[in-house]
């Protein structure tokens, strides 16, 4: 039974019934079982059983992305997903929830990338490129 963890996160245990059904319609019409549950630290996580499994977790790595098992990539030029917390600790960069289990599952983007990436390279402040 392959077990995956999700690149979403709940926050209520309310909302794991909500996730599990986007999930089923998601798979709807593949010959597959799901027990979907939450980690620890509220990813949604899935054990998947069944004629077409491997097709169903393709299917949700591409649609909704896994949770990485480290904050570093596993191959150059790697496009990692992620959920925007705000400002870094020096407010010159953003905080970004990766998803690794982990007790800091966080990655930083600098100001300086965020400039280069949304601000053709002009030093604009961080609070000026949020309301961007």
């Amino acid at each position: 039974m392959p077990h995956i963890t999700l690149q979403a996160r709940i926050h209520h245990s309310n909302q794991l019934q909500q996730a599990e059904n986007l999930v089923n319609s998601l798979l709807k019409g593949l010959n597959v079982k799901l027990h979907v549950d939450a980690t620890p630290t509220g990813w949604v996580s899935i054990s998947v059983t069944g004629e077409d499994e491997k097709v169903a977790i393709n299917y949700l790595t591409k649609e909704i992305g896994l949770s990485p098992t480290s904050n570093k990539p596993t191959h150059q030029l790697e496009n990692m997903k992620g959920f925007i917390l705000g400002p870094n600790k020096n407010k010159l960069g953003l905080c970004v929830d990766i998803g690794y289990e982990s007790e800091t599952p966080l990655a930083s983007i600098s100001l300086e990338n965020l400039q280069a990436r949304l601000c053709d390279g002009r030093k604009i402040a961080l609070q000026k490129n949020s309301d961007n």
